[in-house]
């Protein structure tokens, strides 16, 4: 009885099961973490850095299905480089490739992949990957090591495309491909392996249209000005520094050109106040001719401190359209036209008519540094818009219960916003600045509210200095030593001709950066290159005996720094 129960029991539970896992929900399972490694080089025929290789088919298989090869045609190169394009087709996991010709007898041969190399389910790519082998008894060895600089700030710069040609022409990098390539990690330092023992041409390009040709004006160059001789490969163990140190380091400086043509770059119109116009270079002679108005004087000129940038602000009523020609330089005349905004006036006669405030002049400090006033620099401020007075008197400065009547005066006369008090402060202490209303007027008519700007000072011990004991090897030229931020904007800048101590004084606290710009010209100003007249860009050098300069109260960071111009 007994054994018929359990029995029937093991049916029923049975049933139940069956039951259960038909009524259950069938989902895909979750799986792990995310793939992203790139596909990984399993076999090839031939195999890697095999020699004596005589066929015409390359066949290179990963551990991975994989995309169809991203933009082939202009990622792949191979060296030396083939009359006919290869076919190359995926097969499962497989690359093959099919030479259209007989290979070069006696030659290490490069297949470089770029970028082109994706896996099939996450698209990770295999990044600069080369293949190579060989139709002789030996395979080429050498490598040329180097790092591929920003020209004016001086940082590595990534993903830029370095190339080797076997002849001299400067045509070459702008008609055709290059013979061997290589591409700049995230240091800028690249390495191109499997190299020949004879000299090339290096050239270093940011491609903008993949086809690795200098044929557009906005892509970014970098050349040697004398052939390269490739070395000895070192250990992948050898780190960055000891790469750096080792043999020939080739440290190219990636610019972009510009033509010695002035132009109006760009222009634009604001507020129905002013049009601006940003030329290519400084501008020494201008003319600004109206076309469809006929007004004298119809504009204020405001020029930027390197004359390459123009404000005309309106100083009369012009049409809704403008149109002016314009000349600087040795450009040609060049016509521009500009549409104001029109301003609907309010035809609602349900809604009551609003009275519209009056514009005022607006006014912002330039000197203080959050609420403090740098007790050893005079106080700067600037307004929005022109100003008639080139003095305002009768501001009030109030330290205490002391208050006394000072003045202000233009900065300079570049610029008819920007003001000057040159006051001597006190050390930590509380100043407030009354400028009364009706002081400022502007070029429209608009003149300032009361205005009140409350700033403090600290005490010497609460900013610290760097001091930089340069030793000048230069003997023409001047170096332009510049102090940065952490946003590698400039804050302060002296220019030095000899070996000195270079002192920037009284610096808040914080990260600071240091380069110094090789000024060959003695301009005042950074320089670019250009290729076709073998000229280079104008060194820029970091200083990066520390990665950065901290900044600390009642302190003075002491380095010495030799600068050489080649």
């Amino acid at each position: 009885m007994r054994l018929k129960y359990n029995k029937h029991l093991l049916i029923i539970t049975l049933a139940i099961v069956v039951i259960i896992a038909s009524c259950a929900k069938i989902v895909a399972p979750t799986g792990g973490p995310k793939d992203t490694t790139p596909p990984k080089l399993v076999r090839s025929t031939p195999a890697f850095k095999s020699t004596n290789f005589k066929g015409k088919e390359v066949i290179i298989t990963f551990n991975k299905f994989i995309q169809p090869l991203k933009d082939a045609n202009n990622q792949v190169i191979i060296s030396p480089p083939t009359e006919k394009q290869p076919e190359m087709r995926l097969k499962g996991k497989s690359i093959v490739i099919k030479f259209g010709e007989d290979l070069k007898p006696n030659s290490t041969y490069n297949i470089f992949f770029g970028d082109a190399i994706q896996d099939l389910n996450e698209s990770n790519i295999k990044k600069n990957f080369y293949f190579t082998f060989s139709t002789g008894d030996k395979i080429d060895t050498l490598e040329l090591r180097g790092r591929v600089n920003n020209a004016e700030t001086g940082l590595p710069e990534k993903d830029v495309f370095v190339e080797l040609y076997t002849g001299i022409q400067d045509s070459l990098p702008i008609k055709e491909r290059p013979f061997y390539i290589g591409k700049s990690n995230t240091y800028g330092d690249f390495t191109i392996k499997y190299l020949a023992n004879k000299s090339y041409k290096l050239f270093a390009l940011k491609d903008a249209n993949s086809n690795l040709k200098y044929d557009l004006p906005t892509e970014m160059i970098a050349f040697d000005s004398n052939p390269v001789l490739p070395e000895a490969p070192l250990p992948d163990s050898v780190d960055s520094l000891k790469r750096i140190n080792t043999g020939n380091y080739h440290q190219v400086a990636l610019y972009l050109e510009t033509d010695s043509l002035q132009r109006v770059e760009k222009k634009s119109i604001v507020d129905r106040k002013k049009i601006n116009l940003q030329f290519r270079h400084s501008v020494k002679t201008l003319e600004i001719r109206p076309l469809n108005f006929k007004l004298d004087n119809w504009s204020f000129n405001e020029w930027n401190r390197r004359r390459d940038s123009l404000s005309c602000w309106f100083v009369k009523q012009l049409p809704d359209t403008i149109q002016i020609v314009v000349k600087a330089d040795n450009m040609k005349l060049d016509t521009l036209q500009f549409i104001q905004k029109v301003i609907k006036p309010v035809t609602n006669s349900k809604q009551p008519k609003k009275v519209t405030a009056k514009e005022k002049v607006e006014i912002r400090p330039l000197s203080l540094q959050g609420s403090n006033q740098p007790y050893n620099q005079p106080l700067t401020f600037e307004t929005l818009t022109p100003i008639n007075e080139k003095q305002l008197t009768g501001l009030r400065l109030t330290r205490g219960k002391d208050t006394t009547r000072i003045s202000a005066v233009w900065l300079d006369t570049i610029s008819h916003r920007r003001f000057i008090i040159d006051q001597k402060w006190k050390e930590k202490s509380s100043y407030s600045l009354l400028i009364p209303s009706g002081r400022l007027t502007d070029i429209f008519g608009a003149v300032n509210d009361s205005i009140i700007i409350q700033f403090n000072t600290l005490e010497e011990r609460d900013y610290g200095s760097i001091i930089l004991d340069i030793k000048v090897t230069s003997t023409s030229g001047q170096w332009i030593i510049q102090l940065m931020n952490d946003k590698d904007a400039v804050l302060r800048q002296i220019i030095t001709n000899k070996s000195d101590k270079v002192k920037f004084e009284l610096l808040p606290p914080g990260k600071y950066y240091i380069k110094g710009i090789y000024d060959a010209n003695s301009n005042g100003v950074w320089d670019t290159g250009n290729y076709l007249k073998h000229v280079q860009p104008e060194k820029v050098i970091r200083f990066t005996k520390l990665k950065e300069f901290e900044v600390r109260p009642f302190f003075d960071s002491i380095e010495s720094w030799e600068l050489k111009p080649d």
